[in-house]
């Protein structure tokens, strides 16, 4: 893929203040991660609405999960 078109995908991807917020809770949480209940704690979305804005997220490189007993 052509360095062009990574860039656009990661402006496509920043596009969402949903998505640039989660970007900013993450990077204040201790150690960078948060689980998602703790993201839904600070944001006024619907947990559906933002498991979609984490799975953008998520294809374009810019978090990864990780399973913790009952907390991704």
């Amino acid at each position: 893929m052509p360095l062009y078109e990574s860039k656009a995908n990661l402006f496509k991807s920043l596009g969402h203040p949903a998505r640039i917020r989660v970007l900013e809770l993450l990077q204040k949480a201790d150690g960078h991660t948060a689980p998602v209940s703790h993201l839904l704690d600070y944001m006024d979305i619907e947990p559906s609405y933002l498991s979609q804005h984490l799975k953008v997220l998520h294809k374009n490189r810019l978090v990864k999960s990780q399973r913790e007993r009952a907390h991704v």
